[in-house]
């Protein structure tokens, strides 16, 4: 009897009792909590925030590298005498390349904003975030500072 109730045991904890089949958690994988209306999402249940190659997953990115895109700014820009600039964008890609961008926190300059906006938007579709080799939806989010005709580019993983 003993035995039995041992083969059971390893034979539950083996099929993850209690965990739902429908949904496969992923330890390395983080969800992104939005509360607004994203239209034209692959899968509205699941933005995924993923790692640079990762395991099985790649982030999704944009069609320039991100020293062209840092050089397309600066050129944009660099005429601007004392421009000190910093803004936060959440880019949400779904599953087919196609972006959507939003400011995050406090808007200081809303003109720049839009101006940095409209350069992304520019860029056209993006490759889509991979997860276990197959494009999903996923968000990246990115601090760009500006100042003294230099460009940072920082991506928030």
């Amino acid at each position: 009897m003993k035995k039995l109730s041992t083969i059971v045991f390893v034979l539950l904890s083996l099929v993850g009792f209690g965990q739902e089949k429908s949904k496969p958690r992923h330890n390395n994988v983080a969800n992104m909590d939005i509360s607004e209306n994203i239209t034209g999402l692959c899968d509205t249940s699941m933005i995924y925030l993923l790692s640079v190659n990762f395991g099985d997953q790649k982030e999704a990115r944009a069609t320039k590298t991100e020293t062209e895109i840092q050089e397309a700014l600066r050129l944009k820009f660099e005429d601007v005498k004392g421009l000190v600039y910093r803004g936060q964008f959440r880019v949400v890609i779904n599953c087919k390349g196609e972006a959507q961008f939003k400011t995050r926190g406090a808007i200081k300059n809303k003109a720049m904003d839009d101006e940095v906006i409209a350069y992304f938007k520019s860029l056209g579709n993006w490759k889509p975030g991979l997860f276990e080799g197959k494009p999903v939806d996923s968000a990246i989010i990115y601090i760009i500072r500006i100042k003294e005709g230099k460009v940072k580019i920082l991506n928030l993983k």
